[in-house]
């Protein structure tokens, strides 16, 4: 027994060598040292023209629409186009059940030209001719009151209106939005529906109080939605509101040029650059807080060096630097979260 432990044992001793001999190429002083270094990855600091750009999020409205009231009571005889249907200026959205008024603008018709006959009358008895010229606009006036012709003719302009507001129609082309109603129900006080023109389509949104010096008439933007990653689509600001709200934010609009594919209600995203002139540009990642200051980390013979710099703008992928660092400095943008001055690095791009 004592013999098959001893044999036990110097076996497991002839595996420990062995392994210690196998695992001995990489403990080397030089590989242990490489361990200990911070990896980071860097990239050349560049001057160039640099964008400032401001990001604000916010809708998509059309920028012009109609909204369309029925302008009598009635009762909705047929609605021809519904929400998403596309119109054409003077097309008939919707009319009411006409017989009544029909009916009271014939009445109304006839009674004005029954009293237009009484009126000539009177001009008669007065010892004018109807066709005389030179009536006397006092005889003309007398006349209408005395053949009830004034009062007619009041009576007969509203059977008119009435009549001719039975119906509906689009005063633009554009998409039909927030029809509101069914056949056979009255026509209400509410809106019926909303005609939008979609070649007009606008983004409404704020901005900060101190970015309004950088946001003017006709500077240019891009707006982006949502619902469609990837896409984007230029526009210009129409209109700066001059008034700030009780939480410092002002209302700005912009136009986009070809909006197709665009709806009212989107949520957008909106950039509005401007170009602030040259400056060392550096990835948003190189820059990193420290006792809150800004600081950048270069790379110069494989130590990491501390720069405390000046950020003069951003925009939504760099940053631009007035002071601190150079163009063509070795910027490291990765690996430098927990990077202290005179870190050894290894720089692996």
């Amino acid at each position: 027994m004592k013999q098959f432990r001893s044999l036990y044992l110097a076996m497991l001793a002839v595996l420990a060598s062995c392994q210690s001999q196998n695992n001995g190429s990489e403990d080397t002083p030089q590989n242990l040292q490489n361990i200990e270094k911070t990896v980071v990855k860097t990239q050349l600091a560049i001057k160039k023209k640099f964008d400032n750009e401001i990001v604000s999020n916010g809708k998509i409205i059309p920028g012009k629409y109609y909204d369309l009231y029925w302008k009598v009571n009635g009762v909705i005889n047929k609605i021809y186009f519904r929400n998403g249907s596309r119109v054409k200026k003077g097309d008939v959205i919707a009319d009411l059940e006409s017989f009544k008024l029909k009916n009271n603008f014939d009445e109304a018709e006839a009674a004005l030209q029954q009293s237009e006959l009484q009126m000539q009358e009177v001009i008669i008895s007065q010892g004018y001719s109807v066709d005389d010229k030179n009536i006397p606009e006092k005889v003309i006036k007398n006349a209408k009151i005395k053949s009830g012709f004034l009062q007619q003719q009041a009576r007969y302009n509203l059977a008119k209106y009435e009549y001719e507001n039975c119906k509906l129609s689009a005063p633009i082309s554009g998409l039909v939005a927030n029809v509101e109603g069914n056949e056979s129900n009255p026509s209400g006080s509410k809106p019926f529906c909303r005609i939008i023109s979609d070649n007009n389509m606008m983004a409404d949104f704020t901005i900060m109080e101190s970015e309004l010096e950088f946001v003017k008439q006709g500077s240019k933007a891009e707006i982006s939605v949502f619902s469609m990653p990837g896409k984007s689509w230029q526009a210009y600001i129409r209109e700066v509101n001059p008034s700030v709200d009780k939480n410092g934010m002002v209302n700005v609009k912009a136009e986009i040029l070809s909006p197709s594919g665009l709806v009212e209600g989107m949520n957008a995203a909106i950039k509005i650059k401007r170009n602030s002139g040259d400056f060392v540009a550096v990835d948003k990642s190189s820059v990193v807080s420290r006792s809150g200051r800004k600081v950048v980390f270069t790379s110069k013979d494989g130590v990491a060096h501390w720069n405390y710099v000046e950020v003069a703008g951003e925009n939504s992928s760099e940053f631009a630097i007035s002071d601190g660092i150079s163009e063509g400095d070795s910027v490291i943008y990765d690996g430098n979260t927990f990077l202290a001055d005179r870190t050894e690095i290894i720089v692996n791009n």
